[in-house]
């Protein structure tokens, strides 16, 4: 080879675009996207709990005021045991000590957050569907007085739409979060193992 050649490769070399990695914008960048997904998780707990708890409330408060129809006063209760079972999850996960962490322990984090939101949602029938169910079939034993079939049918099908509204997410958003999540964590481990000394 010589110095011809060895001036070609060098031209050619300096020719080429060097990309350079901000490290440390990345790093602010999936703690952001952390912050968010954690944001977004709590603002869905809180609004079904304070949904709930205000349920209750204003179902226990009709007798108390009307002085008529002690049934609420269960189903009421029922709303605000759900209430406070969906506030004691967001606390829980809230709770937890928050260290410095690496990116990688971010992104599991993060993957974590996720599959806990969907562990909560596929629980649905239970904190959302049982209470309904009960809600209704207390109503409709204590209540009947010949109202129409219809408004009952319209209360029992308001079931499978709230269901739907719950469950749409997962494979829509949140699967397709996760898969992203791990092609990302992936690349961060290639990433430490190609540069750990």
């Amino acid at each position: 080879m010589d110095y011809r050649d060895i001036q070609l490769i060098w031209d050619k070399q300096n020719a080429k675009t060097l990309y350079a990695f901000d490290a440390t914008a990345f790093e602010a960048e999936v703690i952001a996207k952390s912050e968010s997904l954690r944001r977004r998780f709590s603002f869905c707990e809180l609004t079904l709990a304070s949904i709930f708890g205000a349920t209750g409330l204003l179902t226990i408060s009709e007798p108390l005021i009307e002085n008529k129809d002690s049934f609420q006063y269960l189903t009421g209760s029922l709303y605000l045991v759900v209430a406070l079972a969906i506030g004691t999850h967001w606390w829980r996960r809230n709770s937890l000590p928050q260290f410095d962490q690496s990116l990688r322990q971010i992104v599991d984090g993060m993957i974590g957050q996720i599959e806990s939101h969907i562990r909560f949602l596929n629980w649905s029938w239970l904190w959302l569907g049982l209470p309904y169910v009960i809600v209704v079939g207390i109503s409709f034993a204590y209540q009947w007085d010949g109202k129409p079939a219809w408004l009952w049918l319209l209360s029992i099908a308001g079931l499978p739409l709230s269901m739907w509204m719950t469950l749409r997410d997962i494979p829509r958003v949140h699967r397709p979060k996760i898969t992203e999540l791990k092609s990302l964590r992936a690349t961060l481990s290639e990433a430490n193992e190609i540069y750990e000394p």
